[in-house]
């Protein structure tokens, strides 16, 4: 978990600091015209996994665990290829005919090699996984972002505006692949089973319904954005979303990335999982709550101290966003424990019932009456019914309660009532930065006090052991 961390503060925060600094030299028109393109490229990479990643990251390892390492990894290289012909010619007239949007055609051409390239990273981004390497992610995470940023801030300074965004996509994912295969032993040999790919074709398919259903979830406020409200409230929109819900789900994986392979392997004994749920819980409401609330009550100085003029308008959306972070944190990682032990097809149906009976209608209501705070509004109600609808799963197949669950979460409802009180006390009084130090200093203490600053990781997997 300590290197989950390490990617968080590093390379997280690198990234949020480039998207500062691009910021100022980019325009929301350019931002929000890459969005446009991005929303449909991260679909087709979730196509092009078929759900094979959480497919054998879950499943016991047997004899003929290296021949399905083997067939799935020359299936994904094929599908890669054909989806990223499919994204550059087909793809692309479907992007510039649904936002009416010429502008989009040269870009996307060019950014659909990145499809190719990031199928060539799931077989080794399995394997890291299963052997809970996560050192040798974040280390390929971390040349990933450095790269691609040193590319985008470089020719954005040189005055190539969109396409500064366009050459870090490509960069980032081509140095990423090349990084994980550097530190992966793991090699394809030259044989392929059909069988062997059926195998996993169970979980897998449901898994990518899964994906697919989140990925539409998680970005459907984009395309709304984009198509209703256009490029440049797309651009502002996306800096509201990075200050908050990106940032909450690259913090969230600094306990959720190792929940699932530890929940996975926890699978056969729902009491075992029970019984550590609530430390976890614990942990990642410590680590949501402050950057949350940070945001719930300083998100207009933040951003006119650290944008132009044009981008004031993130403020309202990115405080609404951020009553997301603390439904999310809330819930603990029980879509993680759900997932691992092996309900993936209760997942997927909770998933998707939530995403047309809730999501969709708050989406377009909000995008069509009440602009992008409507949209922020529909996104937090998404999240809070969906999160609800998976802890009550897990709460119906394991031994877990609700009162286990709120125990967890005490030392951060400590803190928050603490912050909060500083807040309407004090905040306003002062600078506001030395609010935030105090608001997290204030989380701080709660973590010392309740012993989440002790990472439970090794312990845990030293017990489940790795296979």
């Amino acid at each position: 978990m300590i290197w989950n961390a390490l990617n968080l503060v590093v390379n997280k925060g690198l990234s949020v600091l480039v998207r500062l600094v691009l910021a100022r030299l980019l325009v929301p028109d350019d931002f929000g015209l890459i969005g446009l393109i991005i929303v449909f490229l991260g679909l087709t990479n979730v196509l092009v996994d078929f759900g094979f990643e959480k497919a054998l990251v879950q499943r016991r390892r047997d004899a003929d665990s290296p021949l399905r390492y083997d067939s799935a990894f020359w299936f994904l290289i094929a599908a890669g290829a054909v989806l990223s012909l499919v994204f550059a010619f087909a793809g692309t007239r479907v992007m510039v005919w649904f936002y009416d949007e010429p502008r989009l055609s040269t870009p996307s051409m060019v950014m659909a090699a990145s499809i190719l390239l990031h199928s060539l990273g799931i077989l080794p981004t399995i394997r890291l996984t299963r052997r809970l390497r996560f050192r040798n992610i974040v280390l390929a995470e971390l040349v990933s972002m450095v790269g691609g940023a040193t590319v985008a801030i470089s020719f954005a300074l040189l005055g190539f505006g969109v396409w500064s965004l366009v050459l870090q996509q490509l960069t980032a994912v081509a140095l990423k692949t090349a990084a994980l295969w550097s530190m992966c032993r793991w090699r394809p040999r030259w044989r392929f089973s059909f069988q062997a790919l059926r195998e996993i074709a169970s979980f897998g398919t449901y898994s990518l319904g899964n994906q697919l259903i989140y990925y539409a979830r998680q970005n459907s406020d984009y395309m709304f954005v984009g198509a209703i409200l256009g490029t440049n409230a797309l651009g502002i929109y996306t800096l509201a979303y990075t200050l908050t819900e990106t940032l909450r789900t690259s913090a969230a994986q600094i306990v959720v990335r190792v929940m699932f392979p530890v929940f996975s392997q926890l699978q056969d004994n729902p009491n075992e999982i029970a019984r550590i749920f609530p430390g976890f819980t614990r942990t990642l409401s410590l680590l949501l709550f402050p950057i949350a609330l940070s945001l719930i009550f300083y998100a207009a100085p933040l951003i006119d101290m650290m944008f132009p003029p044009e981008w004031e308008g993130a403020a309202l959306p990115a405080r609404i966003l951020g009553f997301g972070g603390l439904v999310y944190a809330m819930s603990g990682p029980s879509g993680e424990a759900l997932q691992g032990m092996g309900r993936i097809r209760a997942f997927f149906r909770l998933n998707l019932i939530n995403y047309v009976v809730v999501g969709i209608p708050a989406l377009l209501v909000g995008a069509n009456y009440f602009g992008l705070a409507g949209v922020a509004v529909a996104v937090t109600i998404t999240v809070l019914t969906f999160r609800v609808l998976v802890l009550t799963a897990l709460l119906s197949i394991t031994s877990l309660t609700i009162g286990a669950v709120l125990y967890g979460l005490l030392p951060a409802i400590y803190a928050s009532v603490v912050a909060t009180g500083w807040y309407f006390a004090l905040g306003d009084k002062i600078n506001f930065i030395l609010s935030i130090a105090v608001l997290f200093l204030v989380f701080g203490c709660a973590a010392l006090l309740s012993g989440s600053a002790r990472l439970p990781r090794s312990r845990l997997i030293n017990k489940v052991g790795v296979r």
